[in-house]
């Protein structure tokens, strides 16, 4: 059967749609503190909310059902086109973790009976310093049932510690009618109490199922205590806050015939305590406790083999105070044990996730609070997976967030998130294969000066890498590389914001198997820098480089790679991008398909987005296709020969400096007429150039049949002035080719039911040299091509089209505002001979090759969340566009 590494399930559908849209730092922080409300809050006494010195055993045992519930509206709010307007961050993992989780309904899944629960909650602690009671509740039946054991420490009273939790189900089944077997454990670590520094007790859930008629589930959930809380009056010594509790979750299930194993373990370290009240001393908040999850599965028979296994590091203590000096607590670390799943020809499906703390900090008053520190997190080939069937392994990793700072303390650091996962099938039946790796780096944490002399800093995004390796010789092979870098800190009352962080994705996919399908698909989005409350300039955003490479023996080939920059903050004064994005998609081999490599950046300083694309066709036997896209703003262009012979190089340069056009215009006389650059022409008003594009496509050759070689660039402006008579104006610059072929050059005003402006084709390389040589088009006036919003929109396409293997062609071309004939002494026939209007023009077309009529889109793009990117008002110091 063909591969199709699209429609692969388990959450990959929800993956791709949640690119598709931003949602920002602060809604990340909204899940992470609904996790602790749904396990904490039904803690708390009700009797006892003055002193707070109590918690106890929720009286709600399923709040997992409750989470479940909660995580179908978030998925839907976060989905939201109107969400997307924040552009604060690209974050997946932490949905696709709740996603996951969210098949954890203790007592209440559809379709499963519970024959018996045990159900252990500790006493809690009743006088002063008084520990909260130990729960072990044990479920167990080596015949014909499903298990559920529930065990709750007691919250410690006063300075009290609080009790630890241990839940274990056990079931097994021998016999013939049952159709399922499994066991369902949730363990919840007692609270300590407050003014103590105590450590918040652990928690331990070990569920294991098997069955030798049905399938078997192995489910189990587990959650550290809450470290002690401080409080006081002013004249006491201040507790530092205690640790958050640890916890572990192992799962395993067993079934044999064609019956399905399910294991799913997910762990939450326990959140370190905080410290409220207006001491003078200094005190910190806890740190966040550590957790650990381990899952198998194991299908004897041809059964689906399938494991969830969840990490996730406990948040750090937070610190409030109205004249105090404190640390928040650091966030801390998530842990997979061993995490695999194994069948004699099913399905196998493994996927683990290891989740960061975030850091504890600044939340309230006048304090001078250093913020804690993101737990980074780190894993490598962490999951494993083994069949003769279908088999998908994921493996997710997230640095923690930095916590905010203030006064004269410091922002916390970001966590990095760093994946690497290799799999190499060289021998069985395995018929298709995929592996995923995701990495995503923390937010930066933000600070607010709260009149300090020294204004402080925000600290920078969490860097995120992944590498996905994946080879299947005996069939089809899908892997994909994601990383997403975190956002810059946001700065308040003066203080600088913090920079955006780097993306890095590497995917290689590899069979050698004649006629297999192929997938490749590197996906990096830098992170964007934070803004500022003031009138500072904003941070930069983070630059993306992503890579995918197909290696295949005559089969079905998709390499794909996308780059998206990230944008500077917003909020003050419009600053150039710094970061870059690169784009670079090869193919190696013989077989059909496509290689496509995209790339795209805000350029904060014009409020244009822009994004380009490069599309290679079909292989060649022994032949190597590379396809690059690459943007820059206001920085020297990239040469062509940086693109290392790519088939199809289109390289972009945003907002370019006055002193790269005008050395661009400097060996192209005719061009330079129509442009003003810098005013040089006091009795016309000065141009803008917008882009500096450069494009080369060289031909690999093909077998048999034409080849489409396709460029693409879609430039997005908002709020263009239109108080000036600028028209929109193209010029190319230096057109060269070899061999033969044809080329069709488009500009079509996407604001206005995609109208063509330019759609001129020329049957020979010669005839498209020359009109790319020293050549300007004017697309008419900028007025007429915006929408009541005045928005610019609009998209370039050049394609090639050749039977031959030595064709190449290459040309550049800026593209801005300005009014024809303004530049140094421009003749005015000149401009009047090269004015465009709206409709179609053609120049020197002659008989193209049947597949000379272009699709724009010519396959399904992954990943398309850089085209929805909304743009915000910039100062515009340099023209129109």
């Amino acid at each position: 059967m063909i591969f199709n590494f699209f429609h692969w399930p388990h959450h990959f559908a929800l993956r791709q749609l949640l690119i598709l849209y931003d949602y920002n730092t602060g809604f990340v922080k909204l899940l992470r503190l609904f996790l602790t409300l749904a396990w904490y809050a039904p803690r708390m006494t009700a009797g006892d909310t003055t002193s707070n010195r109590v918690r106890q055993a929720p009286s709600v045992p399923d709040s997992v059902a409750l989470m479940s519930s909660w995580i179908s509206g978030v998925i839907m709010y976060t989905c939201a086109p109107t969400f997307s307007s924040d552009r604060r961050r690209k974050n997946i993992s932490v949905l696709l973790m709740l996603a996951a989780a969210g098949i954890i309904a203790v007592g209440s899944q559809s379709g499963v009976t519970i024959a018996n629960t045990v159900t252990v909650s500790g006493a809690n602690g009743t006088g002063t310093n008084t520990a909260g009671g130990q729960a072990i509740a044990v479920a167990s039946t080596p015949t014909d049932a499903n298990h559920a054991a529930k065990a709750y420490g007691g919250g410690g009273y006063d300075a009290g510690a609080g009790g630890y939790a241990h839940a274990t189900a056990t079931d097994g089944s021998s016999g013939s009618f049952l159709p399922s077997a499994g066991s369902y454990t949730v363990s919840l670590g007692g609270s300590a109490g407050i003014d103590a520094s105590n450590t918040g007790a652990s928690a331990v859930s070990d569920s294991s199922a098997s069955n030798s008629v049905g399938k078997a589930t192995a489910t189990g959930y587990s959650q550290g205590g809450v470290g002690s809380a401080s409080y006081g009056p002013s004249n006491v010594s201040a507790a530092n806050g205690g640790k958050g509790g640890v916890s572990s979750t192992n799962a395993t299930a067993t079934t044999s015939g064609a019956n399905g194993a399910y294991a799913t373990a997910v762990a939450l370290g326990g959140a370190g305590g905080f410290f409220d009240s207006v001491f003078t001393p200094p005190a910190n908040g806890g740190l966040g406790g550590s957790s650990q999850a381990s899952a198998s599965a194991t299908a004897a028979g041809s059964g689906t083999a399938q494991v969830y296994g969840i990490s996730y590091g406990g948040s750090g203590g937070t610190f409030a105070g109205s004249n105090g000096n404190g640390v928040g607590g650091n966030g801390g670390s998530g842990s997979l044990g061993t995490v695999s799943a194994s069948s004699n020809g099913g399905h196998v499906f493994v996927e683990g996730a290891q989740i960061g703390g975030a850091g504890g900090g600044f939340s309230h008053g006048g304090g001078n609070v250093t913020g804690g520190n993101g737990a980074g997190s780190g894993l490598t080939n962490a999951v494993t997976g083994t069949t003769s069937g279908h088999s998908e392994l994921i493996q997710i990793t997230e640095g923690g967030a930095g916590a905010g700072g203030s006064g004269t303390g410091a922002a916390g650091a970001a966590g990095v998130g760093y994946s690497s996962l290799t799999s190499s099938i060289t021998s069985g039946a395995v018929s298709d294969a995929g592996i995923e790796a995701y990495a995503s780096g923390g937010a930066g944490g933000y600070f607010n000066t709260l009149g300090a002399s020294s204004p402080g800093t925000a600290s920078a995004g969490g860097a995120a890498t992944s590498i996905a390796n994946g080879t299947n010789n005996t069939g089809a092979s899908g892997v994909a590389a994601y990383s997403i870098a975190g956002v810059g800190g946001l700065g308040v009352n003066g203080a600088a914001s913090g920079a955006g962080a780097g993306a890095s994705a590497t995917a290689t996919s590899s069979s050698t198997l004649a006629g297999a399908a192929v997938t490749a698909i590197g996906y990096a989005v830098g992170g964007n820098g934070g803004g500022t409350a003031a009138t500072s300039s904003d941070a930069p955003g983070g630059s993306a480089n992503a890579q995918a490479t197909a290696n295949l023996n005559g089969g079905y080939v998709n390499s794909y790679a996308q780059a998206v920059g990230g944008t500077p903050g917003n909020g003050g004064v419009g600053v150039y991008n710094s970061a870059t994005a690169l784009a670079d998609a090869y193919a190696n081999g013989a077989g059909a398909g496509a290689i496509n490599a995209q790339a795209s950046m805000t350029d904060a300083y014009n409020g244009q987005s822009a994004s380009i694309q490069s599309n290679s066709p079909v292989t060649v036997s022994g032949a190597q296709l590379h396809t690059e896209s690459y943007i820059n703003s206001a920085q020297t262009p990239r040469a062509i020969s940086a693109a290392a012979g790519a088939n199809v190089a289109t390289l972009l340069t945003q907002d370019p400096t006055n002193a790269e056009v005008t050395s661009v215009l400097a060996t192209n006389p005719q061009a330079a007429q129509n442009w003003n650059i810098g005013g040089a022409n006091t009795s016309q008003p000065a141009s803008s150039v917008a882009d500096y594009n450069q494009i080369s496509f060289i031909s690999a050759g093909t077998s048999s049949g034409t080849s489409q070689y396709h460029s693409s660039l879609t430039i997005v402006t908002n709020n263009i002035n239109l108080s000036n008579s600028h028209d929109a104006v193209v010029s190319f610059l230096g057109g060269t080719s070899t061999g033969t072929g044809s080329v069709i050059i488009q500009v079509t005003n996407l604001e206005n039911n995609n109208t063509l402006l330019l759609n001129n084709g020329y049957g020979t390389l010669a005839l498209a040299d020359a009109a790319t040589s020293n050549n300007t088009f004017d697309l008419g006036s900028i007025a007429s091509l915006v929408t009541s919003s005045n928005t610019l929109s609009l998209r370039f396409d050049m394609y090639l089209f050749t039977t031959d293997a030595t064709a190449g062609f290459q040309t550049s071309y800026i593209f801005g505002s300005s009014v024809m004939g303004s530049g140094p002494a421009a003749s005015p026939l000149l401009a009047m001979n090269f004015r465009h209007s709206v409709t179609t023009r053609s120049m020197a077309l002659a008989a193209l090759p049947t597949a000379a009529t272009p699709e724009p889109a010519t396959l399904v793009l992954l990943a398309l969340g850089a085209l929805g990117m909304l743009l915000k008002p910039r100062r515009k110091s340099r023209g129109a566009c």
